[in-house]
């Protein structure tokens, strides 16, 4: 997709951001496995109940998404509403210098500031995952 949209150096950073992701992942999966003394046990009714709820939800979401996106306009034929609003309405709301300048000033801090909330989120997660002493009981 990016070879369509001649973002090669999109398609870097995804791929170097993808890789760290499976190398930490890896890491935290090897630190906090243990042996499961219930391999080779037969199936109790939680069991099979938790399986039949996962896979209802699975499809649920499954059927979900494919209706979501068979909504979707056509690549490159996106409906412009929030563009035109910005075009028409950005400057004289925010007195920025130009249109651009006032869209990157308004949508993309609002973009970075979620990137930073993901960001810090999965370093909590990670670090309450990696830790070596336990809460005790």
């Amino acid at each position: 997709m990016f070879i369509l949209v001649q973002a090669p150096d999109l398609a870097i950073v995804q791929i170097v951001v993808e890789i760290v992701t499976i190398v930490i992942f890896v890491a935290v999966i090897f630190r906090t496995t243990h042996i499961d003394e219930t391999i080779g046990k037969k199936l109790t009714g939680t069991h099979v109940l938790s399986i039949v709820l996962f896979s209802f939800f699975a499809l649920f979401f499954l059927i979900a998404i494919t209706r979501a996106l068979q909504e979707l306009p056509a690549f490159g034929n996106a409906t412009m509403k929030v563009a035109s609003e910005y075009i028409r309405l950005g400057l004289p709301r925010s007195g920025g210098a130009n249109v651009v300048a006032d869209v990157i000033l308004d949508f993309r801090a609002l973009d970075t500031l979620g990137e930073a909330t993901v960001l810090f989120t999965s370093v909590i997660g990670v670090a309450a995952l990696m830790r070596k002493v336990g809460r005790k009981k």
